[in-house]
């Protein structure tokens, strides 16, 4: 199974990298690791994150206080990262995000 970050993912990772880059190059490299060791271990096992809304899932990383916010899309066949959030935020703040399934619209001839 593949991975994608959505947008708000991919600014969450930019941000905290860039918090760690000023404090320490070093943990910043840590933390991206972390990022990636994480997603190889829920490419191999897409349900090891704990359900926390609808179909979402949380999974903590090993190293950080943040936790990657996910579904699965079974008919890409890929995980879609929604939120990397700190542990000590909202809680519910990512939910947002959540995206509804696109409606579908019939036309009357």
């Amino acid at each position: 199974m593949s991975y994608r970050l959505d947008e708000f993912a991919a600014v969450d990772i930019d941000a905290i990298t860039e918090f760690y880059v000023h404090a320490d190059r070093r943990t910043a490299v840590r933390f991206i690791n972390d990022i990636f060791n994480s997603l190889a271990l829920l490419q191999a096992n897409p349900r090891m994150g704990r359900l926390v809304e609808g179909s979402c899932r949380r999974f903590i990383l090993r190293r950080f206080p943040f936790a990657l916010i996910y579904k699965t899309d079974e008919i890409e066949k890929q995980i879609v990262v929604i939120a990397v959030t700190h542990h000590s935020r909202h809680p519910g703040h990512w939910q947002s995000r959540i995206q509804e399934e696109p409606a579908e619209y019939l036309l009357a001839a």
